[in-house]
């Protein structure tokens, strides 16, 4: 059931484990936010799910949609937060 899954962020470490009952998965090493935007120390829920994420950039002074391979946060995203932070791959 997603109510026994948490994910579990170590920000000492830098790793990102997951365990649903008695199972654990991972730890698998992750980035985590800089120090204009760091990642919260909080415990949240997930707020959405989504499949090949929308990421805009302007980069370069030129507004651009990203998805899929030329996007930087990869393919899935979990948004958490009110939706400003979440997790997701790198290319």
């Amino acid at each position: 059931e997603p109510a026994d899954t948490r994910i579990v962020l170590d920000l000492r470490r830098r790793e990102i484990t997951v365990s649903r009952a008695s199972q654990s998965c991972g730890p698998w090493p992750v980035a985590i936010g800089d120090p204009e935007t760091p990642t919260p120390k909080e415990t949240f829920s997930i707020l959405s799910k989504q499949i090949n994420p929308v990421y805009f950039s302007i980069k370069g002074g030129k507004p651009r949609k990203l998805v899929g391979p030329s996007s930087p946060i990869g393919d899935r995203y979990l948004g958490f937060h009110r939706g400003e932070f979440g997790i997701h791959g790198t290319p």
